[in-house]
């Protein structure tokens, strides 16, 4: 599955203690950089992306939704998401993490 994650305008990451892995796992398997949230903030523009903190188990279904291009989160928590999207998993066996993105996306980048 060939998804352009830097060419997507808004994206999603956990809240929380996640998101530090999350960013260090992303950042060395798509090549891109993460963002520092400034305290308080759940939304910040960052190197021509919107990225937004939400809780992990919400991602696959605001995914779905449409309210993000893609998401990222930890495996485990999404694991029984049931939402219209396509997971890639990547990352060790213990600290495995999940990219969502909507099934259409997919499709089309599948041709």
């Amino acid at each position: 599955m060939m998804i352009e994650i830097k060419n997507a305008p808004t994206i999603l990451v956990p809240n929380g203690d996640r998101y530090s892995a999350v960013a260090e796992a992303v950042s060395e398997e798509f090549d891109i950089d993460f963002p520092t949230f400034p305290d308080g903030e759940d939304t910040v523009q960052f190197d021509g992306r919107e990225y937004r903190r939400v809780d992990d188990a919400d991602i696959p279904g605001l995914i779905s939704a449409g309210a993000a291009s893609i998401g990222f989160a930890g495996g485990d928590s999404c694991a029984e998401a049931g939402a219209d999207v396509t997971v890639r998993s990547f990352g060790q066996p213990l600290a495995f993490f999940e990219l969502f993105a909507p099934v259409a996306l997919a499709e089309q980048a599948l041709g």
